[in-house]
């Protein structure tokens, strides 16, 4: 138990921020790139160096709301949804908040689970088809509804895009 966990804190701590930073260098710099766009055309300013390691109990969140087998986030990184992304959600719904979307594949597919979680451990959201297929958050969430409206604003984000591309590169 011992060595596992300390093979949990050299990967977290060590190989993924190396992971990242090698990632990084591959990127072309600001100067030379265009901003990603949100879809209301503004720069999203999102980068795959904004990713990094989820909270554990977050994931552990996440994982509990299996619907029928219990599944594995593995390779799982977070971003922050960006300003833009929030005055978006905000249309519909005034109060919404910066949260953390968390990405990963799950456990024995090529499939990534894409979930929002609020910054202070709140509400967990299946964004993707992927995640609303294996998970339950959020589904009361009616085709049409307020939240449905909010979660493909979210799917089809940079941020989303971004995080999916990170737990790629991560993996490779």
């Amino acid at each position: 138990m011992k060595k596992k966990v300390i093979w949990i804190l050299v990967g977290v701590f060590v190989i993924l921020p190396i992971g990242i930073g090698a990632i990084g260098s591959f990127l072309p710099s600001s100067s030379t790139s265009s901003d990603p766009v949100s879809s209301s055309g503004e720069a999203a300013n999102v980068e795959l160096a904004d990713c990094n390691a989820p909270k554990a109990t977050d994931l552990e969140s996440i994982q509990s709301g299996h619907i029928d087998a219990p599944f594995k986030i593995l390779n799982a990184l977070q971003i922050r949804t960006g300003e833009v992304l929030v005055r978006e959600i905000q249309e519909i719904a005034p109060n919404a908040e910066s949260e953390n979307l968390i990405a990963g594949f799950i456990d024995q597919t090529d499939e990534i689970g894409v979930w929002t979680v609020g910054t202070s451990g709140g509400p967990i959201n299946a964004i993707n088809d992927v995640a609303k297929r294996i998970s339950d958050w959020g589904s009361a969430a009616q085709p049409g509804s307020s939240a449905d409206q909010m979660r493909t604003i979210i799917e089809n984000s940079v941020e989303a895009e971004t995080i999916k591309q990170c737990v790629t590169a991560v993996r490779e």
